[in-house]
């Protein structure tokens, strides 16, 4: 063998973030209104990028509504946040629904600081979100729409909210093909230093066009998707284990990358990574580059990555002497 390692890799399929949203009831007997409150089904502590159907707790929505029935705007970017009591997201001051009935749709995006995205004149019709630098920050960016109706006198029931990634995910996972480990203790002779992303994209801008639906109370907004442009900011990002010990089952080097894709087929998202090693406490580095090169929108990538290692044996043979002269000696 000519290298020392065998690369099994692997791109998995993406998974996108989706959570629920419920807005709570108008109290009919009473005429009191109700406020408008957003509860996920449950919500895992995160900080980095949003793995799963959850929403994260302890992080804020920004939410703007259009009412289709009256045909005017509602409300223009509010924040909505974990009201830390009664595990609802709510707004401060508070949102009401309207006491008549109504066709709310809503605009939303998480995951990134507040700004100023929405529309100017009908906030719910679209978003256009500035990305920075993301390659310290990693903010998972997302966004959703969704509609709900309340009759005269009826109880508001839950509104369907699915938030989407508007970025993509790198990550890499690795395990040796063998146990290569010996001794009493064991001494493991292969280690992982980091491994360093190369030449993707971590600033742009994502636009989410909403017209189609802003103002409806019929539209299919199920295959809303946003696009990127001004696609920016190249930068090498590494990632280190947290794990002493590589074994034979696959372990996660650090926190997933999450890039901008660019949105062209044609062009590529980023150019290799290179993976950080030492053997017997000599460093050393691999390069690879994946056949693919390109990533989408609310996609993951895992790289599951297998190291052979070959161990060196030595086959001897001898050269045998080669008579040299004649050396016969006579004696009489």
């Amino acid at each position: 063998m000519k290298k020392l390692f065998l690369f099994s890799v692997a791109a998995l399929a993406f998974c996108a973030c989706s959570n629920d949203e419920t807005v709570s009831e108008n109290n009919a007997a009473s005429q009191q209104p109700k406020e408008i409150s957003f509860s996920p089904l449950t919500k895992p502590n995160t900080r980095a990028e949003v793995e799963g159907t959850t929403f994260p707790t302890g992080q804020d929505m920004y939410v703007a509504a259009y009412d289709a029935t009256a045909n005017q705007d509602y409300f223009a970017q509010t924040t909505f946040d974990e009201d830390g009591t009664t595990g609802l997201w709510k707004a401060n001051p508070k949102k009401y629904w309207p006491m008549n009935a109504a066709t709310l749709n809503f605009l939303a995006y998480t995951g990134v600081p507040s700004g100023s995205y929405f529309d100017e004149t009908h906030p719910a019709q679209d978003l256009t979100i500035s990305l920075a630098d993301n390659s310290s920050n990693q903010y998972d960016l997302m966004y959703a729409c969704g509609r709900q109706s309340r009759a005269l006198n009826t109880a508001a029931s839950n509104v369907d909210m699915n938030f989407k990634h508007a970025l993509a995910l790198i990550k890499f996972e690795v395990k040796t093909a063998s146990d290569y480990s010996y001794g009493d203790p064991k001494v493991y002779p292969l280690a992982i230093t980091s491994i360093v992303l190369t030449g993707a994209h971590y600033s742009g801008t994502y636009t989410i066009n909403n017209s189609a639906n802003y103002n409806s109370t019929t539209s299919d907004f199920a295959g809303l998707t946003g696009n990127w442009s001004s696609v920016n900011t190249q930068a090498n990002v590494t990632r280190t284990p947290t794990f002493a010990n590589i074994t034979t089952e696959f372990k996660q080097v650090g926190a997933g990358i999450l890039v901008v894709p660019d949105d062209n087929d044609e062009t590529d998202d980023y150019t290799k990574f290179t993976i950080n090693y030492t053997l017997d406490g000599k460093p050393y580095s691999y390069d690879y580059t994946p056949a693919d090169l390109d990533v989408h929108q609310a996609k993951k990538y895992t790289f599951q990555i297998t190291m052979t290692l070959n161990e060196i044996i030595i086959a001897p043979t001898v050269t045998d002497y080669v008579e040299e002269n004649n050396n016969a000696v006579t004696i009489n």
